[in-house]
């Protein structure tokens, strides 16, 4: 079941739940993909300011002495590879001091799964009752360890999540089914039967239900049962478009950034096939093709995005009050 998507109107709603990013596996390791040298145009999909962390700065701190073993080296050099393409000295992205962690306050946790998961929180938001975890991101140290260069790259996209950025393949105007239509041009073509869990949903929730809402809903594809008790999602809802009104939306119209650091690869969350690689579940609309390589380095869309992001003007120690959209 192949679904194209395009679309014509930016509609925000309110989304209300922990803002978790995570990254499904590709088999396309070391895939790279060269950044274009197109005219930059702002392309702002990335939380609002609120969601910012204070001072340009994010500090993070190990979970646990097997998260400082396993990333304590890496996390610089994945910081690095943001410096390199362009990042300047004024966003700092570093270890918490001992009393920082100790408090655990406005840090990163950086924490340990053996679930080969990299996933992160998005943005800034408060440690409090409701939320007495805060931002963090969690690494599995035997998945960056099979290949450290793709490692370090997929380490960069969450550090990208961290600071507030967004999926660039999950922006509505891509979208061509309601209520994301209306840009009047296809982009993205989604195999959603050809995701890993997909057959799952199939037999918890039924063909018609898993086609017509799992396949189509972001918010429904991360709140589906599992087959699992207690585990939620299905990974359709790391494709989907988001709509959020915490979230900032580019002008209609501005180009997509394949060469976005945060763009899944083609076959990202894809069913494993017989000759071991993962099935193709996203593509270029009219080019199915040619794969979707796995970027481990910004483009420089990604560079001025996050600049302008944390551009001077923005810093300050009270956040500003998110834009309330009707």
């Amino acid at each position: 079941m192949l679904f194209l998507f395009k679309s014509n109107t930016n509609i925000l709603h309110f989304i209300a739940f922990l803002p978790l990013t995570f990254a499904c596996l590709v088999n396309n390791y070391g895939t790279t993909s060269p950044h274009s040298n197109s005219t930059l145009q702002q392309r702002w999909f990335r939380k609002v300011a609120s969601w910012r962390w204070k001072d340009s700065t994010i500090s993070y701190c190990f979970e646990n002495d097997a998260a400082r073993t396993a990333f304590k080296n890496m996390l610089p050099e994945a910081w690095g590879i943001w410096q390199t393409a362009g990042i300047n000295k004024r966003l700092k992205f570093k270890e918490g001091y001992p009393n920082q962690c100790t408090a655990g306050i406005d840090v990163l946790l950086i924490r340990v799964n053996h679930d080969r998961e990299f996933a992160a929180t998005t943005g800034y938001f408060p440690r409090d009752n409701n939320d007495p975890t805060g931002p963090y991101l969690t690494l599995d140290p035997a998945r960056a360890a099979e290949d450290k260069r793709t490692g370090v790259g997929d380490m960069a996209h969450e550090i990208g999540h961290a600071w507030g950025l967004e999926h660039e393949h999950q922006r509505p105007d891509f979208w061509a089914f309601e209520p994301y239509r209306g840009r009047g041009e296809q982009l993205i073509e989604f195999n959603c039967n050809n995701l890993g869990d997909y057959d799952e949903m199939v037999r918890v929730h039924g063909q018609q239900h898993t086609d017509d809402v799992l396949c189509t809903s972001q918010i429904a594809a991360s709140e589906a049962d599992t087959e699992t008790p207690g585990k939620l999602g299905f990974s359709a809802d790391q494709i989907l478009p988001i709509l959020d009104r915490e979230s900032e939306l580019p002008p209609l119209g501005t180009e997509i950034d394949w060469d976005s650091i945060m763009m899944y690869a083609g076959n990202t969350c894809g069913k494993l096939l017989p000759n071991g690689m993962s099935a193709v579940v996203m593509a270029k609309a009219g080019d199915t093709t040619t794969l979707l390589p796995n970027i481990i380095s910004p483009s420089p869309r990604d560079i001025a995005n996050l600049l302008d992001m944390y551009r001077k003007s923005r810093d300050c120690d009270d956040r500003l009050i998110p834009e309330q959209f009707g």
